[in-house]
């Protein structure tokens, strides 16, 4: 993999804080990643993406699992979401489809070096 062309960003502190500095470094990349995660959602379930957010968290029980599990990731999806200026569940939705392999491919996130 060639990582001379991602962004780095080298980020410290709470999980909370890490995600508020990611999400704040890399603002205008991850609404460009919003975007097109937004348009591939209504592309592939023909439905509008606003739709897919209410029926998401309703099919699934990731949410909890995540807030029981791995709080860390819970408070770093928050932070990243106020740092950038999105939607908490959209950046939730894309990190939880990121993990199980739904969304978004590596090309569309960040590289992170945790201090």
């Amino acid at each position: 993999m060639r990582t001379d062309a991602m962004l780095i960003v080298d980020i410290a502190g709470s999980p909370y804080h890490r995600g508020r500095a990611h999400g704040e470094a890399l603002r205008p990349q991850i609404a460009e990643m919003v975007g097109r995660w937004s348009r591939r959602v209504e592309q592939r379930t023909g439905v509008g993406v606003g739709t897919f957010l209410d029926r998401f968290p309703a099919d699934t029980d990731f949410r909890p699992a995540i807030a029981r599990w791995t709080p860390e990731l819970e408070a770093e999806i928050r932070g990243i979401a106020e740092g950038a200026g999105q939607p908490e569940q959209i950046i939730g939705d894309v990190t939880i489809l990121h993990y199980t392999g739904g969304a978004p491919s590596a090309a569309d996130w960040a590289t992170l070096r945790v201090a």
